[in-house]
């Protein structure tokens, strides 16, 4: 993770959009235009936000794909990742059910 400043055309850009899209908050708009311009990987858990990137080509995605990630990776264990999730979800951290079980049921034997 790096902090990055933004060009002056990049933060017009972000006034304009935030008047098309009012839904949206600056931070949003200014991590969608960064992401689009470098070619990151947006991650949000936001479906308007993610919508709008999926429109424009921008690469999108979400908690689940972090944590499988970070399994993947070795960098968490499954346990810790199931544990996770079950936090996430008892502070209603809305997350879809489904996927969050199975993941859930993978990870932890």
């Amino acid at each position: 993770m790096q902090i990055v400043d933004l060009e002056p055309g990049q933060v017009s850009e972000i006034y304009k959009l935030h008047r098309e899209h009012r839904g949206l908050s600056y931070r949003d708009l200014s991590a969608f235009v960064l992401a689009r311009d470098t070619q990151a990987v947006l991650v949000t858990g936001d479906g308007h936000l993610r919508m709008m990137a999926e429109k424009n080509g921008v690469e999108c995605h979400g908690t689940l794909w972090v944590l499988d990630a970070l399994v993947d990776a070795g960098i968490l264990t499954g346990l810790h990742a199931a544990d996770a999730l079950k936090t996430m979800q008892a502070n209603n951290r809305w997350l879809p059910k489904t996927e969050c079980e199975a993941r859930i049921r993978t990870w932890k034997p």
